[in-house]
């Protein structure tokens, strides 16, 4: 005979026993999936909604490039989400209330995208000596599970995840010109579309392309996310340049045409896991003690990155009336 069972495990129990399919019943249950985050000081994921191109008539692309902050839960309730304020390199991204997001949360397995909107911001008390930046997101009337083998996809939304190529770097002290022409680069570009004379296929090189740093072995994934002071990049395998470990790492970052050419940054390999989907995950750490002021000319164009993908979608908002 069954012993008897009270409180929150009989619901877990009835839960179990129900015949809902279990796809179903994950999906359901995304709210105690989301309570659970928030109890272990997890995190999720969110990033400006962006819009899908429609290049040719009835020919509908993938969503402009998506830039993924992981933030982490702070309180719940029936009508809000209150996440920790989203930073890159410990200058808090520019969202404003009223913006249109998409969130991704990940318990195990399971992965669920949801659309949500920053509907303010606060201080949130962590203890009686300590506050944190945060923002107020609506909470989702629904959520649906993301495909095992197409991670941040569903029926609804697509996320285009900016390409990231990664390099072992040999030589430190040779990313200092590199990283050089890399501002030069952009900075001209900038100037051409200030100008209106910006090309975005077979733009000519200037003098700066032909620096590059001294590289070893390379491979290419995706930018999942980016954090306070770095990022989190997926591979579909195991890479022999991040197995084979290097000191430091020479990472481009394709964020075009928002920025109108790749970011490239000297960053060192925190650590590194195998998904459920046998994906590698790696966890880099920009590092600047090489050439220190080149920090903040990243910073100014990650922060005007998310401004213009902002502003992109307050102007898609008032043309449609």
């Amino acid at each position: 005979m069954r012993g008897r069972v009270g409180g929150r495990a009989a619901r877990t129990l009835r839960w179990l026993e129900s015949p809902v399919p279990a796809k179903r019943r994950r999906t359901e249950h995304w709210r105690q999936s989301l309570e659970q985050i928030r109890d272990r000081n997890g995190s999720i994921e969110i990033t400006l909604a962006r819009h899908v191109r429609q290049e040719e008539p009835g020919v509908i692309t993938t969503p402009a490039k998506s830039l993924l902050w992981r933030v982490r839960v702070l309180a719940l309730s029936d009508e809000e989400i209150v996440v920790e304020r989203p930073s890159m390199l410990g200058v808090e991204a520019p969202l404003s209330a009223g913006a249109d997001l998409v969130a991704v949360m990940t318990v195990g397995q399971n992965q669920w995208m949801f659309r949500t909107r920053c509907v303010g911001q606060l201080l949130y008390p962590l203890n009686a000596h300590r506050s944190v930046g945060a923002l107020r997101l609506t909470a989702p009337e629904r959520v649906e599970r993301c495909q095992r083998r197409s991670f941040y996809r569903v029926s609804t939304i697509g996320l285009a995840l900016p390409p990231v190529r990664c390099a072992q770097l040999l030589e430190i002290s040779s990313a200092v010109p590199a990283e050089e022409a890399c501002k030069a680069r952009i900075h001209r570009m900038i100037d051409m579309r200030i100008a209106g004379r910006l090309m975005l296929v077979d733009t000519p090189a200037g003098p700066e392309m032909e620096l590059a740093p001294a590289l070893g072995d390379d491979c290419c994934g995706s930018l999942v996310n980016i954090g306070g002071g770095g990022v989190g990049v997926l591979f579909e395998r195991e890479e022999p340049a991040l197995t084979r470990k290097a000191p430091c790492y020479w990472l481009e970052l394709d964020l075009t045409p928002t920025i109108p050419a790749p970011l490239n940054v000297a960053a060192r390999l925190v650590h590194t896991r195998i998904n459920s989907a046998r994906r590698l995950y790696a966890g880099f750490a920009f590092t600047f003690d090489h050439h220190p002021s080149y920090e903040r000319f990243v910073v100014e164009q990650l922060c005007q990155c998310v401004a213009l993908m902002e502003r992109e979608q307050l102007k898609r908002r008032k043309d449609a009336g």
